[in-house]
């Protein structure tokens, strides 16, 4: 079975993994839009799970090659196929431990939508595959975003979405860095709960 994600890429439906939120079309449009690429970047796409922000973004930079890599190996084989039933031939996949591996190759853009829940503060769900992408302590939060930033090549561009409910504690990982921060206003009448840190290295 199939569906379509933001009218323009399809997916397959997995049982048991919920299908993505507007998180990844958020993260794209916003690269789209504030992010110089130039033919023959690479992009990585860290934690890609089932390649959803991998696919948009080969989708919408044919030029570029988008490199997509999770530690979990059915979804891997999962972005491979959702690669194949689009016809995107400009992005591959690795499965790789990505918070205890070190990775010699630099990146000229890191996009990555890393979990944001709080498991110290009782994230948790009878879903596997929820707990794994949406739960993480902040140490591994601030893991996920120093290795964002070690991956990317110098003037390289590191793009991240996270909860506002952990600005305070990573923005000493890059303030020192020049970074624009874009909260992501999805009603008038509520504060902004995810935002968007963009880092030039």
């Amino acid at each position: 079975m199939k569906f379509k994600y933001n009218k323009s890429i399809e997916l397959i439906d997995i049982a048991g993994v919920s299908r993505p939120s507007e998180d990844p079309k958020w993260l794209v449009e916003y690269f789209q839009k504030h992010i110089q690429t130039t033919q023959g970047d690479i992009l990585l796409d860290l934690g890609c799970g089932t390649g959803v922000i991998s696919l948009l973004l080969a989708q919408a930079f044919p030029k570029c090659h988008v490199h997509g890599m999770d530690i979990n190996k059915e979804l891997i084989l999962m972005s491979k196929q959702n690669a194949k039933l689009n016809n995107l031939t400009n992005c591959t996949f690795e499965c790789i431990d990505i918070l205890n591996s070190e990775i010699s190759e630099k990146y000229n853009h890191i996009i990555t939508n890393p979990p944001y829940h709080r498991t110290e503060r009782g994230f948790n769900t009878i879903s596997q595959h929820k707990s794994v992408a949406h739960g993480a302590t902040i140490t591994e939060m601030k893991k996920w975003v120093q290795k964002s930033i070690e991956f990317a090549e110098h003037k390289g561009t590191i793009t991240i979405l996270q909860h506002t409910q952990n600005l305070n504690e990573l923005e000493p990982l890059y303030k020192d860095q020049k970074h624009q921060i874009h909260k992501i206003q999805t009603s008038p009448q509520k504060p902004p709960k995810r935002f968007i840190i963009n880092i030039e290295k």
